[in-house]
This record gives structure tokens, C-alpha cells and sequence, in this order.
């Protein structure tokens, strides 16, 4: 049996990145300061509250983009 069977990621991960406690607090930052479109910013409020099940192709490549542009800053 491998040794490692118990480990466990501390964090968030995002496509294959893990982010750690610091790094996830400025990418939500970073989402609330940038997405300045009232459409995206209520359906990422229904995604996240429950009422959609699915977000559309627009607001995953808003998010994808601020989630680039942090991971950018962030790993230098």
C-alpha cells in the first residue's frame, strides 16, 4: 500500500493548480473587482445560490480570464 494514501490537498484546485488559502482570497478579489457586467454577475450569484445548475459559455471564459490574469500575478 502507498504511503501517501492519506494526503490531502490544502486548498483549492483549479484546472492543475492547487491554490492556497491567500492565493484563493485575491482570486475572489480579483473576480469582484473585474467583472463589471451586471448579466454575469447575477448568474454567478444564481450559480452559486443554486438556482441554475450551469453557467454559460460567456461568464466560464469571464471567469477563466480573471482566473489567468490572478494565477499571472500570482506566480512570478
Amino acid at each position: 500500500m502507498a504511503k501517501n494514501r492519506d494526503w490531502q490537498e490544502r486548498g483549492i484546485r483549479i484546472g492543475s493548480q492547487v491554490f492556497d488559502e491567500d492565493e484563493t482570497a485575491a482570486l475572489v478579489r480579483e473576480v469582484r473587482q473585474r467583472v463589471k457586467d451586471p448579466d454575469v454577475i447575477a448568474e454567478i450569484e444564481d450559480f452559486l445560490s443554486g438556482k441554475r445548475k450551469t453557467l454559460s459559455a460567456r461568464t466560464r471564459d469571464v471567469l477563466y480570464m480573471v482566473a489567468v490574469s490572478v494565477v499571472m500575478m500570482l506566480r512570478k
